[in-house]
């Protein structure tokens, strides 16, 4: 049917499809030309308001795109985005009355935007959107149903890119019972898979992620969406990858850069360079390592998408440890971790504070310093909930220095993190289209 509409009002089906997604800004005539297709085809009085939210309104007046209908609402919301973003934020969007279908999709947005920057802002935001989801009376059930599981499907990726896994599996199977409600929503359904399917990833459950990101593929495949499918092809690399499959994940990783180079999906392709240079260090082989690896840096700092950049980052150290020196990997591992820290994800920050751990054992540095620096990775650990679980193995950690076999307190703590199904995973999952907004230039990572 969508792309029957699509066809009918003479648009590109990728272009109504962000039309229907709230991400075009639909024009008189265009409004015009979609109800037309919609009551043509549906054979039922169909009204511009019934598919733009205040078309009626809009067409009453003299101007020539929607947006106009709204720019007062995305102004109160955008100075309040200006502002740094808190707990109160949910509570200051209710205070200023604004409450559209509009507004909702103007939150999804902002909270996509900074999903790669500051992914605790983002989690904020989304709940932001989930909360105004709710208050739409005027609005069709099965949208607002649709809007709601959007708003919680991003809040939990964001809280997986946080570690806070559980809190992520429950958002998300409240966000399928809501795009089950809405009916119509066979791609977002979908894409409630794929997530799910990455927490699934993080927490090691390798078979139950495999089921998801293949349940997710199938979705994606009924919908026509080939990026997304490209996607769920990259996670299933991932897992393969880190059941020990290298050959398979390489030879799907290498096949999928042709189809997202067409798509032109610079952060998918960027995920697939960063994926590959892991497994040429796992294979021993430093040159290929080397070159994805900065293709991957110079994409993810063109994308701003620091997230991936920390993470690539941390495999230059990797690399750097493996096939350079020790002093340079510890200098590049320094590098991402305080990233990571800055970003607000504990768990990858602590992985990476263990990798630096194991560096400074190999360079003998003195024991008040290797010991300062396991309390303050047992304390990132702590933030990122792992305090019960680990706590134990982060005992240990706080006093390496009064160990004879150092490497064994990190091995320790490595297999607690297992143990609470929490993954050091160094390979990069795809977004899915939720790569924050480009933030310029930053220094050069190469190696």
């Amino acid at each position: 049917m969508r792309t029957e509409v699509a066809r009918l009002a003479g648009y590109s089906r990728q272009h109504f499809l962000r039309l229907r997604m709230g991400e075009g800004d639909a024009t008189r005539g265009g409004i015009l030309a979609v109800t037309g297709a919609c009551r043509k085809l549906s054979h039922e009085r169909v009204t511009p308001s019934i598919l733009f939210e205040r078309a009626e309104e809009f067409l009453k007046g003299p101007g020539q795109r929607l947006s106009r209908a709204h720019a007062a609402d995305r102004r109160v919301l955008d100075a309040i985005l200006t502002d740094p973003i808190n707990a109160d934020f949910a509570a200051d969007v209710a205070a200023t009355g604004v409450a559209s279908e509009t507004a909702v999709r103007h939150l999804l947005q902002a909270g996509k935007k900074r999903l790669d920057t500051f992914p605790a802002g983002a989690a904020i935001i989304y709940y932001a959107a989930a909360r105004m989801g709710t208050t739409l009376p005027a609005t069709a059930p099965e949208l607002a149903a649709s809007l709601q599981a959007q708003a919680l499907k991003g809040r939990a990726n964001a809280l997986r890119m946080l570690g806070q896994y559980d809190d992520a599996l429950t958002l998300l199977a409240m966000a399928a019972k809501l795009f089950g409600a809405a009916r119509y929503c066979a791609q977002e359904a979908g894409q409630v898979e794929y997530t799910r399917a990455a927490v699934l990833f993080k927490t090691e459950l390798w078979d139950d992620a495999l089921m998801a990101t293949r349940a997710a593929r199938k979705r994606f495949a009924q919908s026509k969406d080939a990026r997304r499918m490209a996607h769920a092809e990259l996670l299933e690399a991932n897992i393969l990858f880190e059941q020990g499959d290298w050959n398979s994940a390489r030879t799907t990783w290498l096949r999928l850069r042709k189809p997202l180079a067409a798509l032109k999906d610079k952060d998918g392709l960027a995920r697939v360079w960063l994926n590959l240079g892991v497994c040429e260090i796992r294979r021993n082989q430093p040159e290929d390592a080397r070159r994805w690896l900065n293709e991957a840096s110079a994409a993810f700092r063109a994308l701003g998408n620091e997230a991936e950049l920390a993470r690539t980052r941390w495999n230059m150290a990797t690399y750097l440890a493996t096939f350079k020196s020790p002093a340079r990997a510890l200098r590049a591992l320094r590098h991402a971790e305080r990233s990571f820290h800055a970003l607000g994800m504990w768990v990858d920050a602590g992985c990476v504070g263990l990798d630096i751990t194991d560096v400074m054992i190999e360079l003998r540095t003195p024991d008040d310093v290797l010991t300062a620096h396991a309390g303050n990775v047992a304390s990132t650990f702590i933030r990122a909930g792992l305090g019960v679980s680990a706590a134990h193995a982060l005992d240990q950690l706080r006093q390496i220095a009064r160990n004879a076999d150092r490497r064994r307190v990190v091995r320790t703590v490595r297999t607690a993190l297992r143990d609470a199904e929490a993954n050091c995973s160094e390979v990069a999952i795809a977004a899915l289209g939720e790569a924050g907004a480009d933030s310029g230039p930053s220094e050069h990572d190469a190696v």
